[in-house]
């Protein structure tokens, strides 16, 4: 969590990333709430079909809100797309190993397209993406975050 927090860490990350205009906001801790939110612009493969709807590099806003869970955190993250009727979200955790040397992050997702008849198409399109930026995120993590 001490990286998650670090606003030095989470710009290097995203710069990393390909994400461009990284604000973060001020992270919010009440009693066993931890709510990290920022706002980036990201690269976005777009299918043809869908550039009326989805810029090639957009604009987004994620929240991630973290409870206290034993010795780790569980939570929910939520991405929204600016101008676009795309929104990313799942489930977070972040749990000590059982040998107490590491820790577990996992991260699941789904994407929420409100445009009627496209709207499956843009998902199913998009989806891909957003899985691969959470794996990069997760192999960054992983890469940059000393055991």
């Amino acid at each position: 969590m001490k990286y998650f927090t670090d606003a030095d860490y989470v710009r290097t990350k995203y710069a990393a990333l390909g994400a461009e205009d990284v604000e973060l906001k001020p992270v919010e801790k009440t009693g066993s709430t931890i709510i990290i939110a920022n706002e980036r612009s990201v690269p976005v493969e777009v299918p043809t079909f869908a550039k009326k709807f989805i810029s090639p590099m957009s604009k987004v806003s994620q929240k991630d809100t973290y409870q206290k869970s034993g010795e780790g955190y569980e939570g929910d993250w939520r991405i929204d797309m600016k101008g676009a009727p795309v929104v990313a979200s799942g489930k977070i955790r972040l749990m000590p190993t059982a040998d107490g040397k590491g820790c577990e992050h996992e991260v699941s997702a789904d994407i929420e397209v409100s445009v009627p008849l496209v709207g499956k198409k843009i998902a199913a399109a998009l989806i891909g993406d957003t899985l691969d930026a959470v794996e990069a995120e997760l192999a960054y993590n992983k890469a940059n975050i000393p055991a």
